[in-house]
């Protein structure tokens, strides 16, 4: 199957205007909502070790406004590109400031040695997430979604998976 991903930017000043949009039917209507709370920043995969496909695997996110628990948002990994989700997880009950990054990993002695630091001096918040990355990164074809309970529609976030 194809995925066709369409963006559009606006620059006034050096500012970069954006509209974040939800869509309960599989993308047939949208509706906006003003600020989405957290946003991927990037994923990433090294070799420094060549279990699991290679190691460290991690995911960077952004606050962009200030989150009071982040309990309210759970990442879910789809693997080979498929539209059902394999393996997710809930953020645990912390606060977050906007600004401010989170680290998702499998496997930080990896991490830390593949980019010859420490990940608790990197980043606000660093989060051990088990399967979700270690079998969510594999092959070059997985995908990750970001939701935000007050926008998902789910008001049942649980660890399913994790």
């Amino acid at each position: 199957s194809t995925a066709t991903f369409n963006g559009e930017a606006t620059v006034e000043s050096g500012t970069i205007n954006y509209q974040w949009e939800i869509s309960r039917d599989s993308g047939d209507t949208w509706t906006d909502f003003s600020e989405a709370g957290l946003m991927f920043v990037g994923a990433g995969q090294g070799y420094y070790s060549s279990s699991d496909e290679g190691r460290p695997k991690f995911i960077e996110l952004i606050a962009t406004q200030d989150i009071a628990d982040l309990s309210e948002y759970r990442i879910y990994s789809h693997e080979n590109g498929t539209t059902s989700a394999n393996y997710s997880f809930t953020l645990p009950q912390e606060s977050i400031r906007r600004g401010q990054m989170i680290l998702l990993y499998y496997n930080s002695s990896n991490f830390n040695s593949y980019f010859n630091t420490n990940l608790s001096t990197r980043y606000a918040k660093s989060f051990y997430v088990g399967n979700t990355l270690r079998y969510g990164l594999r092959g070059g074809d997985d995908a990750f979604t970001l939701l935000w309970k007050r926008q998902d529609g789910n008001k049942k976030i649980g660890r399913a998976h994790v």
